[in-house]
């Protein structure tokens, strides 16, 4: 078709990140870029991180849960203004299995949480104030120490020496 101009060749594809997060490491993978990259979980880290999405503008990011070490991603990726669904890890290690993948690494889960993106597109979440959060945390405390009492409880009246 000779005059015509086709978009089609140029447009950019619709981006999904996921960020598999742990305590020292952000590992991200945009799909389909088939980019990988790895950051440190701190404030560089997540500086660096917020560059890379900037450049590639995902349509959806998506985190696991992971205790208390996503949050301050979640937080400084939601108040820039990006989508960022967090989702449980069970969910996550399920949709990869049925994906027939069973190997685990933070790559490999990083890019299944890319997947999982597009393919089920999780709601974005709200990060908690910081006063929930850390009221999260009481609570979280308070029912470890309610456990440890009764396993120490349990223990203790099947000791064969008296306590």
């Amino acid at each position: 078709m000779q005059g015509k101009v086709s978009f089609q060749e140029d447009a950019m594809p619709v981006v999904y990140a996921g960020v598999d997060v742990s305590k020292e490491w952000l590992d991200i993978h945009l799909h389909p870029l088939g980019e990988s990259r790895r950051f440190s979980n701190d404030k560089t880290g997540i500086r660096q991180l917020k560059r890379l999405l900037a450049r590639h503008r995902p349509k959806s990011i998506v985190m696991e849960a992971t205790g208390k070490f996503h949050r301050p991603a979640h937080r400084s990726l939601w108040l820039d203004g990006f989508a960022v669904a967090v989702v449980d890890p069970l969910r996550a290690r399920m949709f990869a299995r049925a994906c027939g993948y069973l190997a685990k690494t933070d790559r490999l889960d990083a890019r299944f949480l890319a997947l999982l993106a597009e393919s089920l597109r999780p709601p974005a979440d709200t990060p908690p104030s910081p006063h929930v959060e850390a009221l999260q945390e009481l609570v979280n405390a308070r029912s470890a120490a309610k456990c440890d009492i009764t396993a120490l409880q349990n223990r203790s009246k099947t000791a064969t020496t008296a306590l």
